[in-house]
């Protein structure tokens, strides 16, 4: 079945036999494997391989509070979106899945020169509607980060490569019919964040930019946050810490800024940790077919930190 992919004139370009996005960029695929082949053979020597590739600890985790963090949770939440078709306070389920995993530790932190590193994050965002006895999905968004990472003293950042896309389910499709188009971005991604030991605080800024979007696709958005938990600076193998962070992101879309906040307990059981949350949610949705829609969230879930 034909159907747009944007506005009219991608139509027009596919019909007449031209690209869809005539400004868009080719595969990044090629360079980024060209790049990273070029860092595994420049390495210099380290004092063993478990060192220098996959090294298991991340230099920058990441951030609690953003809703399309590459992290893993389950939730329950009641969210009212007035502009949309599923209209009104509905329950719904989300349910995201991601990992960050360190690749290569290009150089270790020492006196005068901070840790660099190469990271590999990905991430599936869902949204189920659970009024109706189908339990319809909504969306589901995909993301892909390669960024490079570093640490210094109380400094920690990233700064790469970034795919997301987004996509509107088969049950919502069939049941609304709204009109479909490609919602695709690749770009790049920064963050700096500067941890306060003594106060148990990450405070961050940071943003991104699309050399390549789909037309009506944000190119570009910034945000700011801050993070309270005192978890992370005890090595114990089990205990439990109240844990607080909020989250804020402003594109170049609209003018409302998204807020997110999340708080409740971290646990951790054998070195593995858990964490109970309630979270809110205010401003544009989180959900890239419906950007454009406010939206307002609040519920309870599990996060997993694997």
């Amino acid at each position: 079945m034909e159907y747009p992919d944007s506005p009219p004139e991608q139509v027009e370009r596919r019909a007449a036999g031209e690209p869809s996005n005539p400004h868009g960029a080719g595969s990044a695929a090629p360079a980024l494997l060209v790049l990273l082949v070029g860092l595994l053979l420049t390495l210099p020597p380290a004092a063993s391989a478990q060192e220098q590739l996959f090294p298991g600890e991340s230099l920058m985790p990441p951030l609690d509070a953003p809703p399309l963090a590459p992290i893993s949770r389950g939730a329950f939440v009641l969210a009212d979106r007035p502009d949309s078709d599923y209209e009104g306070r509905n329950i719904e389920a989300e349910v995201n899945l991601g990992h960050a995993l360190p690749v290569l530790l290009m150089q270790p932190e020492a006196e005068g020169r901070p840790a660099l590193g190469l990271e590999f994050r990905v991430a599936v965002f869902s949204r189920f509607f659970m009024e109706t006895a189908t339990r319809d999905l909504i969306a589901a968004d995909y993301r892909v980060d390669i960024p490079f990472t570093f640490r210094y003293e109380a400094w920690e950042g990233r700064i790469g490569y970034q795919h997301y896309s987004a996509h509107l389910a088969d049950d919502f499709v069939r049941r609304f019919e709204p009109p479909l188009f490609q919602h695709s971005r690749d770009g790049f991604e920064a963050v700096v964040a500067r941890r306060v030991p003594a106060a148990d605080v990450r405070i961050y800024l940071g943003g991104r930019y699309a050399f390549h979007a789909n037309p009506g696709v944000p190119e570009s958005a910034a945000r700011a946050g801050v993070e309270w938990d005192p978890g992370d600076s005890h090595d114990a193998s089990g205990g439990v810490w109240p844990f607080l962070a909020a989250d804020f992101e402003i594109r170049d879309d609209t003018d409302g800024v998204a807020s997110t906040a999340v708080g409740g307990l971290r646990i951790r059981v054998r070195g593995q940790d858990f964490r109970l949350e309630a979270r809110g949610h205010a401003g544009p949705t989180p959900m890239g077919q419906l950007e454009g829609t406010d939206e307002t969230f609040a519920g309870l879930g599990l996060r997993i930190d694997f």
